[in-house]
C-alpha cells in the first residue's frame, strides 16, 4: 500500500521514486543502527518506548504530506466485501500475512540468538540494516 500511495503522489513524475526509496532505506538503516547503539547503553525495556517514539515521528511527519490527486477508476464502486470474495485478493492478502508472520519472529528471535552468543546490540543493529 505504501508503494501505491507513493506512486499516487508522484503522478507523472515516477522518476523520483528511486530517490524516495533511497531516503526510506537510509532512514531504516539509521533507525536500526541507532537503536542498536542506544540499546547498548539503556535497558532493553526501553525498546517499546523507542519504537513508539519512532512511530510517533512517522505519524507526525505524515501529517505534512499533501493529499494526492485521486484519479477515478472504473472499479471505484466495488465494495470491500466484493473484493474480499475475489480468490486472487484472498491469496494476495494471505501471502502478505504469511510473509509478515514468518519474518517478524525470524528477525526478532535471531536478534535474541545473536545477543545470547556475544554480539553487541550495536552489532545486531548493523546486521539489521540488511533486513
Amino acid at each position: 500500500m505504501v508503494e501505491a500511495t507513493t506512486f499516487s503522489h508522484l503522478g507523472e513524475r515516477t522518476e523520483r521514486y528511486g530517490k524516495i526509496r533511497l531516503w526510506g532505506s537510509l532512514g531504516f538503516i539509521a533507525a536500526v543502527v541507532g537503536l542498536g547503539y542506544a540499546l547498548d547503553v539503556v535497558p532493553i525495556a526501553w525498546l517499546p518506548w523507542m519504537v513508539f517514539a519512532l512511530l510517533a515521528g512517522v505519524a507526525l511527519f505524515a501529517r505534512f504530506i499533501p493529499e494526492a490527486e485521486v484519479m477515478p477508476h472504473a472499479h471505484d464502486h466495488i465494495s470491500i466485501w466484493q473484493l474480499l470474495r475475489d480468490p486472487r485478493i484472498v491469496v494476495l492478502v494471505a501471502a502478505c500475512f504469511l510473509m509478515a508472520v514468518a519474518h517478524g519472529p525470524y528477525y526478532s528471535f535471531y536478534s535474541i540468538y545473536l545477543g545470547e552468543h556475544g554480539y553487541s546490540k550495536s552489532h545486531i543493529g548493523w546486521l539489521w540494516r540488511w533486513a
